[in-house]
């Protein structure tokens, strides 16, 4: 898997820097957010391209046909015929995962799972996240979930980034110092 996933981020990389303007790359992002998963959900159409049985020109014509259905751009258009060619198709949805990375990255954003131990509103989801974003100097994007065992607080969880508010956290940490 981690083989793929450097192959992958490669892809991703030359996508994102074949022109980095704003609106191209939100444009990508869209489409390859509403296309990637017709491969995740259809195991059929993965099986075809992946499989050495239909012809080189058969699986064209379907990305052909893929592309005026979906109405990608020439630059998706082109990823999709290279992919084929180098019977890498099977990476799209990772490719996709590692551009939407990229892009928040180069946007300042950061996504973060925030864990807690009861479900928060949203004036404390809003809170939590507006104290983030002040101490990462980045725009959070958050997903929150409840995870009882942590007691009180929360735990914000990033790329390289582990924040451990939760009252079991803290109870630990005070624990270790004696």
């Amino acid at each position: 898997m981690i083989k793929e996933r450097l192959i992958a981020r490669k892809y991703a990389q030359a996508l994102f820097e074949i022109d980095t303007s704003d609106e191209r790359i939100d444009n990508l992002e869209q489409e390859l957010s509403s296309f990637a998963p017709v491969f995740e959900e259809n195991n059929e159409l993965l099986d075809f391209f992946i499989s050495p049985e239909p012809s080189t020109d058969s699986k064209r014509e379907l990305v052909s046909t893929l592309t005026k259905k979906f109405n990608l751009s020439k630059d998706l258009n082109s990823l999709l015929l290279i992919l084929l060619k180098r019977n890498k198709m099977s990476l799209l949805t990772l490719i996709r995962e590692i551009f939407s990375a990229i892009t928040r990255k180069a946007r300042g954003e950061v996504e973060i799972r925030i864990t807690t131990a009861v479900p928060v509103d949203k004036e404390l989801s809003g809170k939590i996240t507006d104290s983030l974003e002040d101490f990462l100097k980045k725009k959070v994007i958050p997903s929150f979930k409840v995870k009882k065992e942590i007691l009180g607080g929360f735990i914000a969880e990033g790329d390289w980034t582990v924040i451990d508010m939760s009252t079991k956290g803290q109870l630990a940490s005070f624990l270790e110092r004696f």
